[in-house]
């Protein structure tokens, strides 16, 4: 698992970014893109620089290629913020830009209701702690939040399959497993709340993270400004009826995932994923495993060497190696990526797990 926080850290971090953000609900005939087509400049608030992903946003909401929208930013700012101007006056609309530290971190619909992490962590964080569950994990980037902890009392051990003799062709061997739970949520726009049980393999700390308990929440409540050219988003009463409702949901999720089913459930998944043979050419398993699921070249050859060092050619080995190589990854949010990655692989249909083989034969 790669670290990230300390959960300290995390708090802290939350607690500064809640004070230090603001939003706004800005009519676009009152928006101008700056020359140099890095920020945008909102009147009588500022001009704030974008994030990466701000911009994406702002592409998908214009409609503008995103490989279009890097070419003029790269070679002919000039053009794109004349154009971006222009779209904004000819096709008038309203958006909330969410900012953080003098950036523009968000560029959304102005119906967008944020979950924020202040309200995530004072919901999920007593609930975990008050169980004694152990936060291994943390992190918060550009676009997510993520809470990664361990669940006392679900520790399982994953059995040699019936049969199979240590050094007879093969060196699996028992897996000491952890119970865990997964939180992330995005106040950007870059995902949804997921809120999904996970296992810690205790020896190697990789961490798989299965099919989610969460669900994508969108509300439309009242907005305050909504006929201002330029203003200031605040939460309303209303806003904290409905985000009360939704933190007592995620509590009961939490607590059903905490409450053991789930992780036996898991644990019979990962069982029979041991008895799952890879045959054939394990470079060629790879090489159709990474292509459709989109691993770069590197990441490739980095997940073959992983599962030969797994020490079975299994599903359950395919599964080690992606989430080995999340410990690899170049930055928190891809490691997250492939420790889901890892979960998938064991919770692929047996139909398409045999045209994986078929397809590497």
């Amino acid at each position: 698992m790669k670290s990230g926080m300390t959960l300290t850290q995390l708090a802290t971090e939350v607690e500064r970014q809640h004070e230090a953000k603001r939003d706004y609900i800005a009519d676009s005939r009152r928006v101008v893109m700056t020359a140099d087509a890095k920020g945008l400049e909102l009147e009588t608030v500022g001009a704030f620089p974008m994030t990466q992903h701000a911009k994406r946003q702002l592409a998908n909401k214009l409609e503008v290629p995103a490989t279009f929208y890097d070419r003029l930013e790269t070679k002919h700012p000039d053009l794109l913020s004349g154009m971006v101007n222009a779209l904004f006056r000819r096709e008038p609309m309203k958006a909330m830009v969410r900012t953080l530290d003098g950036s523009a971190r968000c560029i959304a619909s102005d119906s967008f209701r944020p979950l924020d992490n202040y309200d995530l962590c004072d919901a999920v964080l007593p609930s975990l702690l008050s169980i004694g569950a152990e936060v291994q994990s943390c992190d918060i980037t550009e676009t997510k939040m993520y809470i990664k902890a361990t669940i006392p009392g679900l520790d399982r051990t994953l059995p040699v399959p019936e049969g199979a003799i240590m050094g007879q062709g093969h060196t699996i061997f028992p897996r000491a497993l952890r119970g865990a739970i997964s939180v992330s949520t995005s106040e950007v726009g870059a995902g949804r709340l997921v809120i999904a049980p996970a296992m810690l393999e205790k020896q190697c700390t990789n961490l798989m993270v299965f099919k989610d308990d969460g669900y994508g929440v969108i509300h439309l409540g009242k907005r305050k400004g909504q006929d201002d050219a330029i203003s200031e988003y605040f939460t309303d009463d209303t806003k904290r009826l409905e985000d009360a409702a939704i933190w007592s949901k995620v509590r009961d999720v939490i607590a059903a995932i905490c409450a053991g089913k789930v992780m036996d459930k898991l644990v019979a998944q990962l069982l029979t994923a041991r008895a799952d043979i890879i045959t054939g050419d394990p470079a060629a398993v790879v090489e159709v495993f990474g292509k459709k699921n989109l691993l770069s070249e590197d990441e490739r050859g980095g997940l073959l060497r992983h599962l030969v060092g797994s020490g079975e050619m299994t599903r359950y080995g395919l599964q080690w190696a992606v989430t080995r190589l999340a410990n690899d990854a170049k930055d928190y949010d891809r490691a997250s990526d492939l420790e889901r990655l890892g979960g998938q692989v064991i919770e692929l249909p047996r139909t398409e797990w045999t045209e994986l083989l078929k397809r590497a034969a």
